[in-house]
């Protein structure tokens, strides 16, 4: 794995910030400009030592999966300035070691750890849960709001024994405001011609629908079923998995057909009761219309194992290479380093 050259360490001030963090809900990771050359920098840590010896390796193949895809590292040449590496000290080059996120790298109780103070709070946060069944993440890069919580807002939580594509699916999400896999559940998007969700397969909907006939006794039970099958955050602060395929409230700025072969897509088997969704189409949450448009005929959608086309076209429309800034310091003035700015 090629790593972007971190000698130079990059300085927060309003002049790095060349995209602005209230367009949208869910963003591209902010520019910096190390070397005089535009980056967007996805910084990660893992939680703590345990974090990094179960997981560290599937994460490294998971990254190396979409740098094989995209071209690594960034440049001309494979047309983005993405780059990622792991949280390090400010030290002087030849010096510096990993960070953890949390101080007491020993401490497994995710209640009582504390942030490093030496890790930036939008640092990309991968954490290991000895209870999860495969991997989940945040979505894009969100601006700080002031609260405690702003530390590690940016996550990964991955199982043990998960794959690296399993991984390199949810890598996908952080990186980029987009829901591919959401496109689905109404007629109203491009998604619906070509996968048909089930949410009622979805594991654990009766379960939530209880949960929220319990909080909310006057609700009737279609309307508890849409909210549940349609609005993301309802789901996901409901806790049911249904949110990962609700559409997305916010506006998705792309004007793309529908990519059945992305990572993004999920597997008809993801989220699903595993004892009858292999064996019968009708009990999977997701699956895709063959041929498109054929509201009748229906087959299994697959894991996808690697970044389709499609995907990487979409990484370089959001991480787009600039090329080399000017050698002149934001306000004009000829005076300072390049280091200072």
């Amino acid at each position: 794995m090629t790593y972007v050259d971190s000698v130079e360490e990059h300085k927060r001030s309003a002049t790095d910030f060349l995209w602005p963090a209230n367009v949208r809900k869910h963003n591209p990771w902010p520019i910096f400009v190390r070397r005089n050359v535009p980056l967007r920098i996805v910084r990660y840590c893992f939680a703590d030592a345990r974090a990094k010896q179960m997981l560290c390796k599937t994460v490294q193949d998971a990254l190396q999966i979409w740098a094989d895809k995209i071209g690594y590292p960034h440049g001309a040449a494979n047309g983005h300035n993405m780059a990622w590496e792991e949280a390090r000290t400010n030290d002087p080059p030849g010096q510096r070691q990993n960070l953890f996120c949390y101080l007491d790298n020993a401490n497994e109780d995710p209640e009582n750890r504390e942030w490093n103070p030496e890790v930036l709070d939008d640092t990309l946060k991968i954490d290991f849960d000895p209870d999860l069944d495969g991997a989940s993440s945040t979505i894009g890069w969100r601006a700080k709001k002031g609260y405690s919580d702003d530390f590690g807002r940016h996550d990964i939580t991955i199982g043990p024994g998960t794959f690296a594509f399993t991984v390199a699916h949810e890598v996908s999400r952080p990186f980029v405001p987009k829901q591919t896999w959401t496109n689905t559940g109404s007629s109203d998007m491009e998604g619906d011609k070509h996968v048909l969700y089930q949410c009622k397969n979805v594991k654990g909907y009766q379960e939530a629908m209880e949960r929220v006939r319990v909080t909310n006794p006057t609700a009737q039970d279609d309307e508890i079923h849409r909210h549940l099958c349609e609005d993301s955050e309802f789901a996901h602060e409901s806790g049911f998995d249904g949110a990962e395929f609700a559409k997305s409230k916010y506006p998705v700025d792309d004007s793309s057909a529908f990519d059945l072969d992305s990572i993004m897509l999920y597997g008809s088997t993801v989220f699903a009761n595993k004892d009858q969704c292999p064996q019968d189409p009708k009990a999977c949450p997701l699956l895709k219309y063959d041929p498109p448009g054929q509201l009748v005929i229906t087959s299994f959608c697959q894991h996808n194992q690697i970044p389709s086309d499609g995907d990487a076209a979409w990484i370089k429309k959001w991480y787009p290479h600039i090329g080399i800034l000017p050698m002149v310091p934001p306000d004009g003035s000829p005076e300072g380093s390049p280091e200072e700015w």
